[in-house]
């Protein structure tokens, strides 16, 4: 008897247990009027209490409202993109938008410059005409006007005895950069490189690692053998047993700005000669070549307030990447809101969420380092007091609710006001043939690292 008690108690606290975890789940799932809500662009990974959004757009709008839509899209003003350069700290950053502004250049060899009290010491370096003795003047990676290094030979240390790199252009840090023209030349110093040239590159590099199609933010991520290696192109005559002169390709693209990476020089019997990486005396990173781009639909990034219609349905959103008529080709992110039967209400702005580079905490909506928003154009489509005669039987009345605008005064985030409009028509019954719709979309430009996509969440990092 006492054991079907225990056994009977147990039961009922399992059942009751279960009946309020139901309820928390319910309470928890149900919105508030103007919560905040994640947009997900598939209605399948929609979580409990989230706002859905179809995953494909399917326009109920009657086809002369939406034509009168698709020809009245107007650009707002332009909101401008962060104060400060992400990834800032690095002279090297300033020297690569610097070096690209100037266009496409010709790689050239600096010509030796005679210094006073100087002399050419440095072995396979040659004079600039016969009989002159010079002192080279090889930019050591940093800006105009900076001092250049001495090519001398490195001491014999015990590094050198027995072969390896002891510095590069004269130091022990450098940021290597893509770029053509003298700050682009780099010299490798150390022994036992030998005669016959062998190659030069970069390891430890970052790179996409997730490049699996990603909806509205697909980019053509090129196959590489060794994708977190980048070599380094020596000219005939510029390899030598102590000394190296090469550069990085200015073309090269692919890699995100990468901090701590490591110098590998290979000679022509195979043997390799490594510095940087972790080592607490030198200390290697890499700059990438910078490049504008769009930056591509996150579903992450989306924010939007629970909508109701006046007959208290929760309004159905779209959020994708273009939504053809109004909005055709890639866009950042397309919100378009429509009712058909009903008006409703504006509420809070939506929020479109871009959280710069190294905060640690915001892996779905941060950008990777070395991106930076640029600038912001806002596109809204509204409809005309004379598209309104289209809807049956004539006599719709335009109204309009909320306005128009962006604000980007919090960091990281972009305050989206949008505009509901409808044209309302009461002569077939309760809701008659009213037809209301707000769509807008945001277009944000940002520059960083080329050939990269520039979303954290899209680099598997």
């Amino acid at each position: 008897m006492r054991r079907k008690l225990n056994v009977r108690l147990g039961l009922t606290f399992v059942m009751c247990a279960s009946i309020a975890s139901s309820a928390q789940e319910g309470q928890r799932s149900a919105p508030l009027p103007n919560q905040h809500v994640q947009v997900k662009s598939v209605p399948s990974a929609a979580k409990a209490g989230e706002a859905r959004t179809t995953g494909s757009l399917q326009w109920t709008l009657q086809p002369e409202l939406l034509h009168a839509l698709a020809s009245n899209v107007s650009a707002a003003r332009a909101v401008g993109g962060t104060s400060q350069a992400t990834n800032a700290s690095s002279r090297a950053t300033a020297l690569v938008l610097n070096e690209q502004r100037l266009g496409p250049q010709t790689l050239l060899k600096p010509t030796p410059q005679l210094r006073p009290g100087q002399t050419l010491s440095s072995p396979g370096v040659r004079n600039s005409s016969p009989g002159t003795t010079n002192q080279p003047t090889l930019m050591n990676n940093a800006p105009a006007g900076a001092h250049t290094v001495p090519l001398t030979s490195p001491p014999q240390t015990k590094i050198c005895l027995e072969g390896g790199i002891t510095a590069v252009s004269g130091k022990k840090t450098v940021a290597f950069t893509p770029v053509a023209g003298p700050n682009g030349i780099y010299v490798i110093q150390g022994c036992g490189f030998g005669t016959q040239p062998g190659r030069v590159y970069l390891s430890s590099l970052h790179y996409p690692r997730n490049i699996s199609p990603v909806s509205g933010a697909t980019q053509a991520i090129p196959f590489r053998p060794n994708p977190d290696q980048l070599q380094f192109e020596i000219a005939p005559g510029d390899w030598s047993d102590q000394q190296i002169i090469g550069h990085i390709d200015s073309n090269a693209s692919g890699y995100y700005d990468t901090d701590l990476v490591t110098l590998v020089v290979q000679i022509a019997g195979g043997q390799q000669y490594k510095s940087g990486g972790f080592s607490p005396d030198v200390h290697y990173s890499f700059v990438a070549a910078r490049a504008a781009q769009l930056l591509p639909y996150s579903p992450y990034s989306v924010n939007v307030p629970y909508t109701f219609d006046s007959q208290g349905r929760q309004v159905p959103i779209y959020g994708g990447s273009s939504a053809p008529p109004l909005f055709s080709g890639n866009h950042t992110v397309v919100i378009v809101r429509q009712v058909i039967g009903a008006t409703f209400s504006n509420s809070l702005p939506d929020r479109i969420l871009v959280v710069p580079p190294e905060q640690g905490q915001y892996g779905g909506i941060e950008l990777m380092t070395g991106f930076q928003v640029t600038s912001v154009q806002f596109f809204h489509a509204d409809l005309s007091k004379m598209a309104c005669i289209y809807v049956p039987p004539g006599n719709a009345e335009y109204t309009s609710g909320g306005n128009w605008g962006v604000d980007d005064s919090q960091v990281g985030e972009y305050h989206v006001s949008w505009q509901e409009q409808s044209c309302t028509s009461t002569s077939a019954g309760a809701g008659g043939h009213t037809q209301s719709v707000s769509a807008y979309a945001l277009d944000i430009t940002v520059v960083g690292p080329r050939g990269v996509p520039p979303w954290r969440w899209q680099s598997g990092f």
